[in-house]
């Protein structure tokens, strides 16, 4: 079974009326998932990314500017992620 079986695309009608695809999946290919399926969390202080799959990928704490909690957005193996 391919990866794009399993990622469900399904066409939609968006808000100007042209046809627009719904790419969201929550497949990771290679241990990583595509950009556009994070989302960030922050206080103005610090800033998680968190992903469509729930986890916690990036993340720096107390600042912006100190060493990463989490990371792995920069490597799927050691970078370390909290998942829900």
């Amino acid at each position: 079974m391919s990866t794009i079986d399993d990622e469900k695309r399904v066409s939609q009608i968006d808000t100007s009326g042209e046809l627009a695809e719904d790419t969201r999946c929550n497949l990771r290919t290679r241990g990583y998932l595509p950009i556009e399926n994070y989302g960030m969390i922050g206080n103005l202080r610090t800033i998680a990314l968190s992903g469509t799959d729930g986890s916690i990928d990036f993340f720096c704490y107390p600042k912006f500017d100190s060493p990463s909690i989490f990371a792995r957005l920069l490597d799927n193996e050691k970078g370390g992620t909290l998942k829900s």
